[in-house]
């Protein structure tokens, strides 16, 4: 079997709270073959932070479904640290790692909230494995 690492990305402006809202939401596309005994290996998740605001933001939480209801669940709620930058610190990473065969569907809807204040999801770059 010959893998292919692969990444698929996000990029726009979702308004994260501390509380999962179900119209706000960040959706990836991702090139798999529904032929395989399973589509995708998902292996790593970057979310890009910006306009972090508030006291406390440290950390934010992930869920990720194959529908935008947010229902049907792919990863659950999963909580990384905000790394901040440097120089602009109202900004940072938050960094999953994911060892998980995919199935689903090809878009993944990730919804996300703060442990406090709030920010906005800039970015996402995914990564996964495919058999070519």
């Amino acid at each position: 079997m010959n893998l292919r690492k692969l990444k698929a990305s996000f990029s726009g402006s979702v308004d994260v709270s501390n509380s999962f809202d179900v119209t706000k939401y960040a959706m990836v596309s991702v090139d798999i073959d529904f032929r395989d005994v399973y589509a995708a290996h998902l292996e790593g998740i970057w979310v890009r932070l910006t306009d972090i605001s508030g006291a406390g933001v440290t950390k934010v939480t992930i869920k990720v479904t194959s529908d935008e209801a947010g229902d049907i669940i792919i990863i659950p709620d999963t909580e990384a640290e905000i790394a901040r930058g440097l120089t602009t610190t109202n900004s940072g990473y938050a960094v999953f790692k994911v060892d998980l065969d995919y199935i689903n569907g090809e878009e993944m809807y990730f919804f996300a909230k703060t442990n406090s204040g709030t920010a906005k999801i800039s970015k996402i770059d995914l990564t996964y494995q495919r058999e070519v």
